[in-house]
C-alpha cells in the first residue's frame, strides 16, 4: 500500500478528516458513520447543518450495505456506475444523522477513481464526499487552489495521482421509474447521456 494511501486509511479509521481527489474535485472526508468526524465538516465548510453531506462508496457490497435499492435504482446505477452520478436512496446502515434528511434520504455515488475507491474499501467505510471548500466559494481540481484555511483544518491532504479530472460536480438525481429519472443537480453526465441510453428526464417538481 502506497504510504499515503495508508495514512489517508488511518486517519478515517481514528476518526479524522482528510481532503481527497475524487473523479471530479477533491473533496472533503470522513468516515460516514463517524457523527464527530461528520460534524467537524460542517464546520471545516461552514455548512448548514439542514444540507445532509453526501456520500461514496467503493465497492457494490458497500453500496448493498448503505440501502435496499429497488429494481428501477438497480437499473439506473448498474448503466452508470463506478461513475460520476450520485443518486438519492433511502438508508438502512448505520449513517451519521448528518449525511441523511430527516426521512433518512442521502445521496450516494460508486466513485470510479482509484484513490477514493481504495480508502472507502480499505478503511471498510463510507465517505462524506462534499467539494473541499468554504460553502458558497469555488470547489477545486488542483491542490495549489484549495482554501488554505480548509487545508490547515484538516489531518491530511491526499495529494498524489491520479488528480481529479475537474470539470462539473456529480450529477445528482432521483429515479422515478425503470426508465424516468429527475435531474436534482446538473453535473459531470449531462441530460443526453440518458436519452441516449431511452431514459426520460422528468421536469422537477414546481
Amino acid at each position: 500500500m502506497l504510504p499515503m494511501l495508508n495514512q489517508a486509511v488511518h486517519i478515517i479509521k481514528s476518526g479524522g478528516v482528510i481532503i481527497y481527489p475524487t473523479e471530479t474535485l477533491y473533496a472533503l472526508g470522513c468516515n460516514a458513520r463517524d457523527s464527530i468526524a461528520v460534524d467537524r465538516i460542517f464546520a471545516i465548510k461552514d455548512r448548514p447543518m439542514s444540507k445532509p453531506l453526501p456520500v461514496i462508496v467503493g465497492s457494490w457490497e458497500q453500496f448493498l450495505q448503505l440501502t435496499e435499492p429497488d429494481e428501477n435504482v438497480l437499473r439506473m446505477v448498474r448503466i452508470f456506475w463506478p461513475g460520476p452520478l450520485s443518486v438519492l436512496v433511502k438508508i438502512k446502515g448505520p449513517l451519521s444523522s448528518r449525511v441523511r434528511d430527516d426521512a433518512g434520504w442521502t445521496s450516494v455515488r460508486f466513485t470510479p477513481h482509484a484513490t477514493a475507491r481504495e480508502i472507502c474499501r480499505l478503511s471498510g467505510a463510507p465517505l462524506v464526499a462534499t467539494s473541499a471548500n468554504q460553502s458558497g466559494l469555488p470547489a477545486s481540481a488542483r491542490t495549489a487552489d484549495l482554501d488554505r484555511q480548509v487545508g490547515a483544518a484538516v489531518d491530511l491532504v491526499v495529494d498524489t495521482p491520479p488528480f481529479p479530472g475537474g470539470g462539473l460536480p456529480s450529477t445528482l438525481i432521483r429515479v422515478v421509474s425503470a426508465t424516468v429519472v429527475q435531474v436534482l443537480r446538473p453535473g459531470a453526465i449531462p441530460v443526453s447521456a440518458f436519452y441516449e441510453r431511452g431514459i426520460d428526464v422528468s421536469p422537477l417538481p414546481l
